[in-house]
């Protein structure tokens, strides 16, 4: 029997994308499928204008916006319940190809052993440049290591397979791993979250797998130079979600050795931001570095303070006394930055 294919789309303020989007899932020739769109953030009225016209999608209200996680969460138990053997899940900013679901299923019904599967994705304004084609834990350095090619991947998927993780632009997740290990963990709230139930789903047993000869087109915003344009909330999530990727199944010792090297680097790193994407980057990924010492998890909570600020200011000689000065020392100054997360950035 043809498995029941439920596509959930995240919805969030820009009706037209959502829209291009419904438009080519459409087009989809896959017979079995039911589309479920999260409204995450009381859009509800005008996005049901927007997509009467685009399919017969199944809207989810949502009265504010609950995060990624949790509107997807919401939108895979609706797509569950409808009977759906297989979920995926879509950005709104995705314009997929008429043949994606035919060959997504039918590679995970030639491997019976993966639960989540994605694409190859690129940019829409440059189809032939691959955004992702998939990438892997390197868990001693902890860092994400990202394929080259798809054959690197596929490589990757035969060898090592319990390092494979992958993106959640366009993730196909089988009901089976859902009811294993639930949905996506709402502490992320956006960013890592992916990663996160890739490793997840490993630990439980389900591999994840490159499906290569499908392409699905990003909506990302590029630079002239052809390089991503970001918002200071993506640094600030991307920041903080690290620490908790990292760290969520470490002992008390190595974390605090792997917090004394992650805020030297994200203070380093953070001048750069600064300087190729403007201040307020470079002081969120400060400021999320600071909420991830401080323990912060969900949505992101207050702007910008005087902490981050200063911290930017003066990151290359902070960083330069964390990394030269002895443990207990270090120890100390990141206790102090710890508290003072807490009452300086909120």
């Amino acid at each position: 029997m043809t498995p029941r294919v439920g596509i959930v789309i995240l919805h969030h303020g820009d009706a037209a994308q959502t829209v291009a989007c419904l438009e080519s899932v459409a087009a989809l020739e896959y017979p079995r499928v039911h589309v479920v769109v999260v409204d995450n953030g009381g859009h509800a009225a005008a996005l049901r204008a927007a997509v009467a016209d685009h399919g017969s999608a199944e809207i989810v209200p949502l009265s504010e916006n609950l995060g990624y996680c949790i509107g997807n969460n919401l939108g895979m138990r609706r797509a569950l319940e409808r009977g759906a053997s297989l979920v995926w899940l879509l950005n709104n900013d995705t314009r997929v190809p008429p043949h994606a679901v035919d060959r997504l299923v039918d590679a995970a019904g030639r491997r019976p052993g993966a639960g989540l599967f994605s694409p190859l994705i690129a940019y829409l304004a440059e189809p032939e440049r691959i955004q992702f084609c998939g990438v892997r834990l390197d868990r001693r350095e902890r860092r994400i290591v990202a394929a080259g090619t798809p054959e690197e991947a596929a490589a990757w998927e035969r060898e090592r397979p319990a390092e494979v993780c992958l993106y959640g632009t366009a993730l196909l997740v089988r009901a089976e791993v859902v009811e294993r290990i639930g949905g996506l963990d709402p502490r992320f709230f956006a960013y890592w979250e992916d990663l996160d139930y890739s490793a997840r789903a490993a630990a439980a047993g389900f591999a994840s797998a490159v499906v290569p000869d499908v392409r699905v087109l990003h909506d990302t915003p590029l630079h002239r130079g052809g390089e991503r344009i970001e918002s200071p909330s993506y640094y600030y999530y991307m920041t903080r979600n690290e620490y908790l990727f990292w760290t969520r199944d470490m002992a008390r010792p190595a974390r605090a050795a792997y917090a004394r090297s992650y805020l030297t680097r994200v203070l380093r790193d953070a001048r750069g931001y600064a300087s190729e994407a403007g201040e307020a980057c470079g002081r969120a990924a400060v400021r999320g570095a600071l909420h991830a010492l401080a323990g912060r998890t969900g949505p992101a909570a207050g702007g910008p303070g005087r902490l981050d600020r200063w911290l930017l200011r003066h990151a290359e000689a902070v960083a330069d006394l964390l990394s030269a000065a002895p443990a207990p020392v270090a120890a100390g100054a990141w206790r102090r930055l710890r508290e003072g997360a807490g009452r300086r950035t909120a």
